[in-house]
């Protein structure tokens, strides 16, 4: 799971700079292979067929995550656009995290800025999910490590 969630980082890293330079990618499938990564990619708004490729494993990966755009709430039930990461193996119903990474739009009058990441769905416990945490952190500071430097704040 954590070479998956590398490229999850990595991807959700690439979208967030996108964004900052005035374009957006969209939805982004990586699947693992002999441990090799693939990427699906469609612009704009999720692919049934490409979430139907993450949900269902029609290609047999070992691995995959799927990255797109969506909405986190928080705790006090504010709302905030985020870049979603859903990781599974796809061996078992515990093998499945999604993350939520919250931003503020480069529009925003308050600029741009990126939010820590939260867990949104996982039915593992805290141990295993604060090293996957690691993982989706290497992924995005391997991709633009001033990103999270630079904007990494409370929203």
């Amino acid at each position: 799971m954590n070479t998956i969630l590398l490229y999850g980082g990595m991807l959700a890293a690439r979208e967030l700079t996108s964004m900052l330079n005035g374009e957006r990618l969209g939805v982004t499938l990586c699947e693992l292979h002999e441990g090799k990564p693939e990427f699906i990619c469609s612009e704009g708004a999720p692919d049934p067929l490409i979430l139907k490729m993450f949900e269902e494993n029609i290609n047999g990966a070992e691995r995959a995550c799927l990255v797109h755009h969506g909405m986190v709430t928080f705790k006090d039930g504010h709302k905030c656009a985020a870049i979603i990461i859903r990781a599974s193996t796809h061996e078992s119903e515990e093998d499945i995290v999604i993350f939520g990474l919250p931003y503020r739009a480069p529009g925003h009058p308050n600029g741009f800025a990126v939010h820590a990441p939260m867990v949104m769905s996982s039915v593992r416990h805290d141990e295993i999910i604060e090293e996957w945490m690691d993982s989706l952190f290497e992924g995005f500071a391997t991709e633009n490590p001033d990103l999270w430097g630079d904007y990494g704040e409370e929203l």
